[in-house]
């Protein structure tokens, strides 16, 4: 068993010298009344409990004190062990007046449970029972015969002082916990508020990362990804005929529209490129090649659908040219992953298929989305799309296959299933049997 803690155990010495006390008082009251005034004498074996308990006192506290810090729990445990021994000892001595005896009782329960809650104050409580009832059985202690005024004046007194002093002690433990927890929550609101302002300079991942304390490293990994490029088309010509504060209402209402969109459809927002932004799907989630694909693409073209009403805002600030925008999309594997120093660190991915994407972008017309070769075999069944022949990038050394993208197919998933009977050879089989067998496939809808 253990205590609780630091502060709980200086708590436990503090109650165990009052709780003490109690007993010294107990017996000095009964040594004036009758020793004094009625000139009985004690019994050897009470003087020396009373002598045992006034000296364990004050042993016992600076023992505790001093050496638990040292030593460990087990040492303050032995002397809760023996606070139990001379409780129950003291029990069979006055069990005659029930009040004196409820009052100790009442003192000792708190010692235990501010030791170690229900499980120490049970532990040693049955200890001082069993002490109390081997004494009775083999008469060690002299029942008290009588007690007095005093004593039970003394007794209440002191269980009164008892119960003020240990109330200002939990008054002011519960002030400092209600201290610590506003101080929590003050910090907590600081750190959301931090994490906030981290996640306007930094890549979303890199700030869960650092709420979560997980290791922020700049190790990459090999993941299929599918990586787009949107461009504001003609924003250098913009630049030059818009004051800069229309320039930076373009900018802002932009990016967050963008964002907006490839959030809510799961894309990670890479980094922003002047008036450009680049955003990939696939890390740090990801829902299958094809899908991702998919999401992408479905991405893009609510991007472009959100321009008239991006256009239709900016007009209200006299901005009258109808801004377009314009899309590149690869898809393949990149390495993804934290890439900088131990000072700056930024979350991206890097490799051949993120530069084919780029430059396909700078291909795409205005209010097109163009997708790579290998994008358009993913979902070739998904999208209607115009082939725009093999194209030469810069810094490519191959031609690169260009789709220009219409809209998505109308056919869902339950699409019908066709085969060519032709290539099919069964042995064993009746040609009427296989007729129907493929009749009905045909008839049949994938879910």
């Amino acid at each position: 068993m253990k205590t609780n803690n630091t502060f709980s155990r200086h708590e436990t010495g503090l109650v165990r010298v009052l709780g003490f006390i109690y007993l010294t008082i107990i017996f000095g009251s009964y040594y004036i009344e009758y020793e004094s005034n009625l000139g009985n004498k004690f019994s050897p074996k009470i003087d020396i409990l009373a002598m045992s308990i006034f000296f364990y006192l004050v042993v016992s506290y600076f023992l505790d004190y001093m050496l638990t810090p040292k030593i460990g729990d087990k040492f303050h445990r032995l002397l809760l062990f023996v606070d139990s021994v001379l409780c129950g000892l003291t029990f069979s001595h006055l069990k005659s007046d029930p009040l004196l005896v409820f009052m100790l009782l009442i003192i000792q329960s708190y010692i235990y449970i501010s030791a170690g809650g229900l499980k120490y104050w049970f532990y040693y409580m049955t200890w001082s029972l069993f002490v109390a009832l081997a004494a009775q059985g083999y008469n060690l202690l002299p029942e008290m015969d009588k007690t007095s005024t005093l004593m039970q004046w003394a007794g209440g007194f002191y269980s009164m002082i008892f119960i003020v002093i240990v109330s200002l002690q939990k008054h002011d433990r519960t002030n400092k916990l209600i201290a610590i927890r506003e101080d929590l929550l003050k910090k907590g609101k600081k750190q959301k508020q931090l994490s906030k302002i981290l996640s306007n300079y930094l890549s979303p991942q890199i700030v869960r990362m650092y709420e979560k304390g997980d290791d922020i490293s700049t190790n990459l990994q090999r993941k299929k990804i599918s990586v787009c490029f949107i461009d504001i088309v003609g924003f250098s010509s913009l630049s030059e005929t818009l004051e800069p504060e229309l320039l930076a209402i373009i900018l802002n209402d932009f990016f967050s529209k963008m964002t907006e969109i490839a959030l809510r459809h799961g894309g990670t927002v890479d980094k922003y490129i002047g008036d450009g932004m680049m955003v990939f799907f696939g890390d740090p989630v990801t829902k299958g090649a094809y899908k991702d694909a998919y999401n992408c693409i479905q991405m893009s073209i609510a991007m472009q659908k959100s321009m008239d009403e991006l256009n239709d805002k900016w007009l209200t600030h006299g901005i009258k040219r109808n801004i377009q925008i314009r899309v590149g999309i690869n898809s393949g594997y990149c390495h993804v992953g934290n890439i900088g120093s131990s000072q700056r660190l930024a979350y991206t991915v890097i490799g051949r298929v993120v530069n084919i994407a780029a430059r396909i972008e700078s291909l795409a017309e205005p209010g097109s989305v163009y997708i790579a070769q290998e994008t358009f075999n993913l979902v070739n069944n998904k999208v209607e799309a115009i082939y725009k022949g093999h194209k030469k990038l810069k810094g490519i050394s191959h031609e690169v296959a260009v789709y220009d993208v219409m809209h998505f197919t109308e056919v869902s998933h339950n699409e019908v299933l066709y085969i060519d009977d032709s290539k099919i050879t069964i042995s064993g089989v009746s040609r009427d049997r296989v007729d129907s067998i493929i009749k009905a496939l045909e008839d049949l809808k994938v879910d």
